[in-house]
């Protein structure tokens, strides 16, 4: 009777450790087909998708290739039609502010858009006592935002290397040197040309000296003008090399 107890109880011990076995089995397989979660997402899938979550709708510009050769992009300068703003100096050959009051009292059109009816250039050098005065970029342009299209005048300047645009809306009209010089802001009324009494100016066209008054002199087309006061440089400008393109 005892022996029949033992093996009994073995037996039940054997089929309970069975059972336990088998229900880790089965609580594994369970948890692999429906307890696991998703492999979260790696690093660097994550930086990938708040990037692309940032980028949806608002993309940020594309950065500028670097131009051949390592050089930097040119900036971008002012339109032709578009002066840069004037800012008041003491220098009395700067261009200064109030271009359009000096363009109407010079008797010019302010223009919308510079004239086709007739287009040629003219070269100022201005001299001091033999030394040069840089002739200002934006003479005869009304005062405008950078690269906005601003009023012009049919004589005008675009840089500072003197070359003098005369584009008219009709041909045959005729512009005068002081009408420049007064637009520049330079001429005081009829009496001075910057400070200096305008009596005491010289002015060669091509190398020749004038001997009609500054205020007669005629802009033509490709005439070198030189304005001198004081002593004469050396060497005296008679022709000026215009770019292939005026």
């Amino acid at each position: 009777m005892g022996t029949h107890r033992l093996t009994r109880a073995r037996t039940l011990q054997r089929l309970a450790v069975t059972a336990a076995a088998l229900l880790g089995i089965a609580a594994v397989a369970w948890s692999g087909l429906f307890g696991a979660a998703a492999p979260g997402p790696s690093a660097e899938q994550e930086t990938t998708t708040a990037t692309a979550d940032h980028s949806h709708g608002a993309a940020d510009p594309p950065a500028a290739s670097p131009s051949p050769g390592g050089a930097k992009p040119a900036a971008a300068g002012p339109s032709p039609g578009g002066a840069q703003p004037v800012q008041r100096t003491s220098d009395p050959w700067a261009l200064q502010p109030g271009a359009t009051e000096r363009i109407l009292a010079a008797g010019m059109p302010i223009l919308t858009d510079e004239g086709t009816g007739e287009h040629y250039h003219a070269h100022l050098d201005v001299y001091l006592d033999g030394k040069a005065i840089t002739v200002p970029a934006w003479i005869g342009f009304t005062d405008g935002a950078p690269g906005q299209l601003a009023g012009v005048s049919p004589a005008h300047t675009h840089d500072a290397t003197g070359i003098i645009h005369i584009e008219s809306e009709k041909p045959g009209q005729r512009y005068l040197l002081t009408q420049v010089l007064q637009e520049w802001g330079v001429l005081a009324g009829a009496g001075s040309i910057g400070g200096h009494p305008a009596g005491e100016w010289t002015v060669y066209v091509n190398g020749v000296q004038q001997a009609a008054p500054v205020g007669q002199v005629v802009l033509r087309g490709w005439d070198e003008i030189a304005l001198t006061h004081g002593d004469t440089p050396s060497p005296l400008p008679s022709s000026y090399a215009f770019p292939p393109n005026l």
